[in-house]
């Protein structure tokens, strides 16, 4: 509960739990509820006091959408709760600790379908982290049966470098590592950016008003879209086009920017590079210097037309010539 309201539910399961295994010990039983509210109740005072001293204009602009009534959301998550729990209970129905982990699974999802313990989209995504500690449980169980343990381990095993691979993977594999990044910069926070500028206005200031200029730059919201008719190439679709081959090639990127009839390409160099020669060793050998061969569609592209500008990492290339 400290850490989301969303989690609320499991931590009622846990402490109705902890409680129903001695619950005509009262002194224990007052120790427990004790306990959860010392934990629960400065973090809850300390948000209501935070969002007392918030102008009404700030809570008009973060209000949520309108909801059903509380009520109605209370008996809809049950709806929703008491199949589920039955189904996860089957995984290992003679598990006690299993079949707690369940309910508190089913309860906590339950109520994040009908935003119950949230709202907004966000919520939703910590279906993932309940999910999650749902599976490690059962892991954990299964481990603990010698028919089944080894092949537990190894499940385990493939999932810890199945979540490796989603936080660390690159392009749609990735976990949103930049919004983990600036979320996790406090210093940003800490002290804001004065001024917000844009880093390719030098660049882009040799452009003539109204050529288009395709794009792959790392920050394409800074790009000035009145002056000029930007196409970003840094998309999914894009990201695909570009790829690296062992053989001299025409670049597959160059049809599509003779499709959107771009004049300039505007290029910021990012760590493909250092993908490619950290993952390839031939390419680690053979790729320490610049040649044709180790170039990629969009590196090819910048090596067959005159480059205008070249500053820090940032490249401005002429593709009317």
């Amino acid at each position: 509960i400290a850490l989301r309201y969303e989690l609320a539910p499991v931590a009622v399961v846990a402490v109705i739990a902890g409680w129903w295994c001695r619950r005509d010990d009262h002194r224990r039983t007052a120790i427990l509820i004790g306990g959860a509210g010392a934990v629960v109740l400065p973090f809850w005072i300390a948000r209501m006091a935070a969002w007392g001293s918030v102008p009404a204009s700030a809570h008009a602009a973060v209000a949520g959408p309108a909801q059903a009534p509380l009520v109605l959301r209370v008996l809809l998550a049950a709806a929703i709760a008491a199949p589920a729990a039955c189904i996860l209970q089957l995984a290992l129905p003679r598990s006690r600790a299993l079949r707690w982990a369940a309910t508190a699974t089913a309860v906590a999802l339950g109520a994040l379908a009908v935003h119950l313990t949230g709202t907004g989209a966000y919520s939703l995504r910590l279906a993932w982290p309940i999910s999650i500690a749902f599976a490690i449980a059962l892991v954990i169980e299964l481990a603990r049966n010698r028919g089944s343990g080894p092949s537990a381990l190894i499940a385990a095993l493939m999932l810890c470098v199945l979540l490796y691979e989603g936080r660390e993977g690159p392009g749609r594999l990735r976990w949103s590592r930049r919004m983990a990044s600036a979320a996790a910069g406090i210093e940003e926070i800490q002290q804001p950016p004065g001024e917000v500028t844009d880093p390719y206005a030098g660049m882009l200031a040799r452009v003539p008003p109204g050529a288009t200029v395709a794009v792959w730059v790392s920050e394409p919201e800074r790009l000035d879209y009145a002056r000029h008719r930007i196409v970003d190439l840094r998309t999914p679709a894009g990201v695909r086009l570009r790829a690296h081959r062992w053989e001299l090639h025409a670049s597959k990127l160059a049809p599509l920017l003779a499709q959107v009839s771009a004049a300039f390409l505007l290029i910021e160099e990012d760590d493909a590079h250092v993908q490619r020669t950290q993952t390839d060793l031939l390419y680690r050998f053979l790729c320490q210097t610049a040649r044709p061969v180790c170039a990629d569609d969009l590196e090819a592209i910048a090596r067959s037309h005159p480059i205008t500008d070249r500053r820090d990492n940032l490249l401005l290339v002429d593709l009317r010539r």
